[in-house]
């Protein structure tokens, strides 16, 4: 069992990289205007074994936050382009969803906060 929040979220980052050619890495959004250090960042990610997202400049940020399409759901680069796609989120969707699961969290995963139960319950709320 996982004892936090926050090694929920980070049991992806510190488990589950993989090598550059293997099937189904887990992608990492990144968003800045400034396009030379993105790509640092960007190669940074792909170093610790995910592929990273270009989700555009810091104006368009508000779509990797929690409660955002996407957000910590253990996608690979398919999975989140299509998802981020079919979104229909906005700055106050997002904003409303956040209350709605952050508030009924241990509700909402039945107190079972293994990672795979989070990555379920992200994946089915965070669209």
């Amino acid at each position: 069992m996982i004892k936090s929040f926050n090694s929920i979220l980070a049991h992806s980052l510190q488990n589950l990289g993989k090598n550059k050619n293997e099937k189904n890495r887990i992608t990492i959004q990144v968003a800045g205007d400034d396009e030379e250090q993105k790509k640092i960042v960007m190669k940074l990610i792909e170093d610790c074994g995910f592929e990273p997202y270009d989700n555009g400049n810091l104006e368009n940020s508000w779509t990797q936050q929690p409660s955002s399409a996407g957000y910590c759901c253990d996608y690979t680069y398919e999975e989140l382009k299509k998802v981020k796609s079919n979104s229909k989120q906005t700055k106050e969707s997002v904003k409303e969803n956040r209350k709605k699961v952050f508030g009924n969290f241990a509700e909402l995963t039945g107190g079972d906060f293994s990672h795979e139960n989070v990555i379920k319950v992200n994946r089915k709320y965070n669209l």
